[in-house]
């Protein structure tokens, strides 16, 4: 092959990597695999992608430069045949509970200047339309509402903007006018104001105080007309009920541009940010949030706000309107009613303005489409999408694009997908395959393997175990590999499932959920059996999550906890007699303090504590328990506080970590190193691996009972002490799952789960399998948000939802046994399980 068709990777040992060499052609879609752990995320994201944007950036001025992180060059001899690179890596962290799909989108902007330009706008009181007025009736009905009052009239010359104003506060002072409102207070222009140009200001200029008479009316005109000639057709009065002073509560807008015919309403001049959620129109009763909260509360336990329905908008601007519809409206339709609405818009448009604005929406909008959401609507909280949801919206930021020539390198574009969206998922990577780019995945989906040019298999385990190259095929060459890729045997067994027979169903006990009513649940009534394994499949945005993640679990909390006795987004749950305990195992990260480490989660690190302070060298040195903790002061390094690196602000660039110059890595201070256990400090300890400590601890029950389930769940590549932040969303949830199977007691115990299979290779799956099927044994009940098909077949009972997604969701497709379930038509889950 020429050498320009590929990239060419020579010698990459990055992390775990042991000197990787191998080939990734040009215009190909290549998928890296390999048990967790292997090395996959270090070869395609901390080598390649790596380089090519370090390279990337030195094309650059050196000006720009300054402000970029350019990062060290990979641990690799050399990488040729490098191209531009996109990378999408998993995101675990929590998005803001204000970011929207509309707002990830770049939609909600544009639909903001959409109304703003165009918007049809309403009299709030009358529902008119408010047409354009002339001078003398913008005087008369000032004149009719402020009968013998006095007033002040006025026009605004900044609204929420930053500045210090000098030069035109001293310029309208220059010109007479000696009165201003800034900032809702009524303050004098001599002496000038000093304002903070940091800060965003509201100003009005005062142009005159007077008593409506009908003998001033002339006065009142000519005062109306400056208003209106230096607001630019925008005007505003003010009640005075005392010589001298104005209340600032009593503003009333007028405008020359329009203004209802019964009541003289206008709008004032409005922009882009009036029909923000984040600025000038965002809701007072939620300040923009679409939903109420009290503090500390978790997000699916949140209320829609009654005022803007979940929008964040301020209500008020429903009185605006295009095609009949407010933008509160806009923002609640399913993107794919509001591409209908454009496209009948964009036939009567006539301005290239409005033209260009459609066109872009429409672009946004087919991007959700081509990615198969377009039943989900602008204004949905990224926190509350299913995985797979928001897996598919951060691929439609991506995959819109017609850029050519590009590396794309994605990181488990399947994560969340059910297996009948695999299908488009492949069909969007085939666009970008076709407009010439190269496309590298990090994935373990049998389907993308299957249909790969090239997979690049990792092994044979994690951690230091791992780093090797055990295979570079194409898949239907899976069989000349079997004997070094664990990969390429499970390609050709196929993994062609045999039904289980269905099971005589006996007096099971159910916990069983009564006309759930949250998001799309249109269900009357689910039952999960008590003491089994439980699947709850489904496309994405089924009603998974809501199902299981915010009704079940919100109930099961505050039934057990005792806190309410009320049901939470249902009528009823029955069933909770028997159960004693209830867990969420999530993929939110774990790491809560700067020295969160596996040996902290899995809670050995007091076992430790406790057996290195009892050791005679301690003793010697009076040392306590206190002294091994990296939590508190005593015997943990005073420059890094136990950490083993320092963080270097680094101005413009992004912060950079060196190892700490006081302990060099270790930690501890160097009576506490003095302990040694054979062989090993502390600090040598936390580098070992699961697997290690498990051997180097052997004698020690109850650090080894511990240690178990992690390496029952393949985490024996981890090491103790590496930072809980370094975790996968994948790796903090079997960590957690971990430490809940060490617990003795687990009988009358619920564990709900959220994709475990997220990130798994097929041996990892087997694994994590055996270990579900021996809690159940030990009174475990078991219940899954699952696509994955190993899974979903080794389950003891199946709730399938659908058909579709968003409205098209939210049904009871199929509940039974798994064997029952290829019998049902309208399950896209039964497609995938024969």
């Amino acid at each position: 092959m020429n050498p320009c068709n590929e990239i060419k990777v020579d010698g990459a040992s990055e992390h775990n990597l042991k000197g990787v060499t191998v080939t990734i052609p040009h215009g190909k879609i290549t998928v890296i695999t390999g048990v967790s752990g292997s090395g996959k995320s270090s070869l395609a994201f901390d080598t390649i992608l790596a380089e090519s944007q370090r390279r990337f950036f030195y094309t650059l001025s050196q000006y720009s430069r300054q402000f970029l992180d350019l990062g060290s060059r990979p641990l690799v001899k050399h990488i040729s045949g490098l191209s531009p690179a996109i990378g999408l890596t998993q995101n675990e962290t929590q998005p803001s509970r204000k970011a929207t799909v509309g707002s990830l989108m770049d939609l909600s902007e544009i639909v903001g200047v959409f109304f703003s330009r165009l918007g049809e706008r309403m009299c709030p009181k009358h529902k008119l339309p408010t047409a354009a007025v002339s001078l003398a009736q913008i005087v008369e009905r000032v004149a009719a509402e402020c009968q013998h009052k006095t007033i002040a009239l006025a026009f605004a010359i900044a609204e929420k903007k930053k500045g210090h104003f000098e030069a035109q506060l001293e310029s309208y002072l220059v010109k007479g006018y000696r009165h201003a409102v800034i900032d809702d207070e009524f303050v004098p222009l001599d002496p000038l104001p000093h304002l903070d140009k940091e800060k965003r200001h509201s100003i009005s200029i005062v142009v005159d105080f007077i008593n409506i008479k009908e003998k001033n009316f002339n006065r009142l005109e000519r005062s109306i007309g400056v208003c209106l000639e230096l607001g630019n057709g925008d005007g505003e009065y003010y009640h005075c009920p005392k010589p001298g002073t104005v209340d600032l509560g009593s503003r009333v807008r007028f405008s020359r541009s329009s203004g209802c015919t019964l009541c003289g309403f206008s709008w004032p001049k409005l922009d882009a940010r009036h029909f923000s959620a984040n600025s000038l129109g965002r809701c007072q009763s939620c300040n923009g949030y679409g939903y109420l909260s009290d503090e500390g509360e978790e997000q699916w336990e949140w209320e829609e706000c009654p005022e803007c329905d979940g929008i964040g908008i301020d209500p008020h601007y429903r009185n605006i309107l295009i095609a009949n519809k407010s933008i509160h409206d806009w923002h609640s339709l399913p993107v794919s009613a509001l591409r209908e609405i454009l496209v009948t818009l964009l036939d009567k448009a006539v301005g290239p303005v409005e033209k260009k604005l459609m066109t872009e929406m429409l672009v946004q909008i087919d991007r959700l489409i081509s990615v198969h959401l377009g039943w989900i609507h602008s204004s949905r909280r990224v926190w509350s999408l299913s995985r797979g949801e928001s897996q598919r919206l951060r691929l439609a930021t991506v995959l819109g694009g017609k850029l050519r020539n590009i590396l794309y390198v994605l990181d488990e574009p399947s994560q969340g997908l059910h297996p009948a969206e695999i299908e488009s998922l492949w069909e969007s990577l085939l666009i970008l395959k076709d407009l010439g780019n190269t496309i590298l995945l990090v994935d373990h989906d049998e389907t993308l393997l299957r249909k790969a040019d090239q997979i690049i298999d990792l092994g044979p385990g994690g951690g230091r175990d791992g780093g090797q190259l055990m295979g570079v095929f194409h898949p239907d060459s899976a069989s000349e590999w079997v004997s070094h890729s664990e990969t390429a045997s499970y390609l050709v067994k196929a993994k062609n499932f045999l039904m289980p027979k269905p099971v005589a169903e006996k007096n099971e006990s159910y916990i069983t959920i009564t006309r759930p009513k949250l998001h799309n649940l249109k269900m009357d009534k689910v039952s999960f059996p008590i003491n089994k394994m439980t699947v709850v499949s489904g496309v994405s945005g089924s009603g998974k999550s809501t199902l299981a993640l915010s009704v079940l679990w919100s109930n099961l909390k505050n039934y057990l906890s005792g806190d309410s006795v009320e049901y939470q987004f249902c009528d009823k749950v029955e069933g909770l007699d028997d159960l004693r305990h209830c867990y969420l195992v999530d993929r939110k990260p774990i790491a809560k303090t700067s020295v969160s480490m596996p040996v902290t989660w899995l809670k050995i690190f007091s076992d430790l504590r406790s057996h290195y302070s009892s050791l005679p060298e301690a003793q010697i040195r009076g040392l306590t328990q206190r002294d091994f903790s990296l939590s508190i002061e005593g015997g943990r390094c005073s420059e890094c506080s136990g950490k083993g690196y320092l963080n270097l602000s680094m101005k413009f660039l992004a912060d950079a970590t060196i190892q700490c110059p006081t302990c060099l890595g270790k930690r501890y201070q160097e009576k506490v190193l003095g302990v040694v256990y054979n062989g090993l400090s502390l600090s040598e300890v936390l580098d070992l691996t699961i697997a290690e400590a498990a051997d180097h601890f052997q004698t020690f029950r109850s650090i080894t009972k511990k240690l178990k389930p992690a390496l029952d769940l393949g985490l024996g590549y981890l090491k103790l002490g590496q930072p809980s932040s370094s975790l996968s969303g994948g790796e903090s949830q079997r960590l957690k799952l971990a430490q809940l199977m060490s617990k003795t007691q687990l009988i009358g115990s619920v564990m709900i789960l959220d994709e475990p299979t997220t990130g798994l290779h097929f041996k990892d799956v087997d694994l994590l399998i055996s270990q579900f099927r021996s809690l159940v044994d030990r009174g475990t009940t078991i219940i899954l948000i699952e696509h994955n098909v190993s899974m979903i077949m080794a389950a003891d009972w199946i709730v399938d939802l659908g058909p579709g997604g968003g409205q098209d969701g939210g049904n009871i497709v199929f509940a039974g046994q798994p064997s029952l379930i290829i019998d049902c038509e309208n399950s896209k889950t039964a497609g995938y399980l024969n």
